[in-house]
């Protein structure tokens, strides 16, 4: 048993000591985003206490734990497991979306820190995107289609989260002389590669988009513009990743001529 762990640890660190050039820039973006949240979250609690000291208290915990969240994808993602780094990366998605929820309702934010039910998304995640849907939905716009393509990249990040075939075979399996192999730990393939640099940049534009917002509400004064500073810095780093990585691999689609998306039908109201 020993010497099997220390297989496993022995490919770790192969991985870890050969990502490729681009795998490394897409962690250096995640770095970079975690410094942002960690200076953000720390000029935040300094300040006096604010006027909705709940929903930002609930808000900071929120951030604190998308900056661990990110933290992990990095570290799975440079070992050479792209499948739970994208399951790190929607749950990131769906605190960023809690915090849209919650914002500055202390209500909500009191709802959220003492729940009455042990199991689910508070609330439900549709829930949550189809009032952001509403409140942004005016003439002109094209919500429907922003909410749809953003539940679009959940529902991919999800099918690493949830074991799908279809994330999970490329990366498990592989063919050799004609016979098909299964493998388990880390995995440097270029589907590994591909899946593990679709992840962390999707889980750092939702940790960028949570820093924004976070700051929007929460943040005061000058301290605000800095910060929003910082917000913009990121995203323009993402904005030239993320165009290499569409050239890259020919588009955003981690599963190439195999994803079908269903889009959601627009609800009521």
């Amino acid at each position: 048993m020993d010497a099997e762990l220390e297989s496993i640890g022995d490919k770790e660190h192969a991985a870890l000591t050969s990502c490729s050039p681009f795998l490394n820039r897409c962690i250096a973006l995640a770095d970079c985003s975690i410094t942002l949240l960690a200076q953000i979250v720390k000029a935040v609690l300094a300040e006096q206490p604010p006027i909705h000291a709940e929903s930002r208290f609930a808000c900071t915990l929120l951030l604190l734990r998308t900056t661990d969240d990110l933290r992990c994808c990095v570290l799975m993602a440079q070992r050479g497991y792209p499948l739970q780094t994208g399951a790190m990366a929607a749950t990131i998605f769906e605190t960023y979306y809690t915090i849209t929820y919650i914002e500055q309702n202390d209500e909500r934010a009191k709802a959220w820190l003492q729940p009455t039910r042990p199991y689910g998304v508070f609330p439900d995640l549709r829930q949550q995107m189809d009032e952001w849907r509403k409140r942004f939905d005016f003439p002109g716009s094209d919500t429907v289609k922003s909410v749809d393509d953003e539940y679009r990249t959940y529902s991919q990040l999800c099918m690493a989260k949830h074991a799908h075939a279809l994330a999970q075979r490329p990366i498990s399996t592989f063919v050799e002389g004609g016979v098909q192999y299964c493998n388990n730990g880390p995995s440097t393939s270029a589907d590994a590669e591909r899946s593990s640099c679709y992840a962390l940049l999707h889980a750092v534009r939702y940790s960028n988009m949570a820093a924004q917002l976070f700051t929007v509400l929460h943040v005061p004064g000058d301290l605000s513009t800095k910060a929003m500073g910082w917000v913009q810095r990121v995203a323009t780093y993402f904005d030239l990743v993320h165009r290499d990585h569409l050239q890259r691999w020919g588009g955003p689609d981690p599963f190439v001529g195999q994803w079908k998306y269903r889009p959601r039908k627009k609800t009521k109201g």
